[in-house]
């Protein structure tokens, strides 16, 4: 079965072999395919929803594919999961905040994973600061577009990769903020614009607002770092 760039891209970071968790998998098509193709041992496929599974279920039987490898699972986040009952974990559709709950609620679940593949929908910047305040480093980045919209697909595997990551490195990427080929700095050309959106809404309400100040303040930092430390586009 053909899958959409995104989760190609997902797929892409999969180790072959082992225990995938598909966590707010919707119809499960990523755990479907990587199935399918015998990528993994045993894949199990999660969401909060009943109908969506009730259909993967449907889809997954009529493509033959064994009950035994591939388990459906409706309930709330990784709370499915019994600790070390999977190598890899993908959280992919849903929002940073949301990721960075569902990571919190059952952390026995995550300290025994192997890898987090974790594309949010928005506020990627809050994996990274749980990835940094967690003990799990940033091993890759890629940045997707789909459907007109822009997706980061970020890479964590448990341990320390040194000092904390910076501001400018939470906010935009370790590896992203490089913008090694073009597309990424594409991506963070739209990035910075954003942001600068953002910038002139807050100036109008700034005074009123100490917090308002404080996230400007915030911005413009990241911006000026981002320049002196990755010598903005010019390096």
């Amino acid at each position: 079965m053909s899958l959409s760039e995104r989760l190609e891209a997902i797929a892409a970071y999969v180790p072959k072999g082992g225990t995938l968790a598909d966590i707010a998998c919707d119809h499960a098509l990523l755990a479907r395919s990587l199935t399918a193709r015998g990528h993994v041992s045993k894949a199990i496929a999660a969401d909060l929803r009943a109908e969506p599974l009730r259909r993967a279920k449907v889809a997954a039987q009529s493509e033959g594919l064994s009950s035994e490898r591939l388990i459906f699972r409706q309930g709330n986040g990784l709370e499915i999961l019994a600790p070390g009952e999977c190598d890899v974990i993908v959280i992919s559709g849903v929002g940073g905040k949301l990721i960075q709950k569902m990571l919190d609620q059952v952390p026995q679940v995550v300290d025994q994973a192997k890898r987090l593949i974790l594309s949010p929908q928005r506020s990627p910047w809050m994996v990274r600061r749980w990835a940094s305040e967690h003990q799990f480093r940033i091993v890759d980045e890629r940045v997707i577009m789909e459907n007109g919209y822009f997706y980061e697909v970020i890479v964590l595997e448990p341990g320390s990769a040194g000092p904390p990551l910076s501001d400018v490195a939470i906010h935009l990427g370790p590896v992203l903020a490089a913008g090694e080929d073009l597309f990424t700095r594409q991506y963070l050309a739209w990035r910075k614009e954003a942001d600068q959106r953002a910038l002139a809404h807050m100036r109008k309400v700034a005074a009123e607002n100490p917090a308002v100040q404080a996230k400007i303040d915030y911005l413009l930092c990241i911006w000026q770092s981002w320049e002196e430390e990755y010598d903005g586009f010019n390096g």
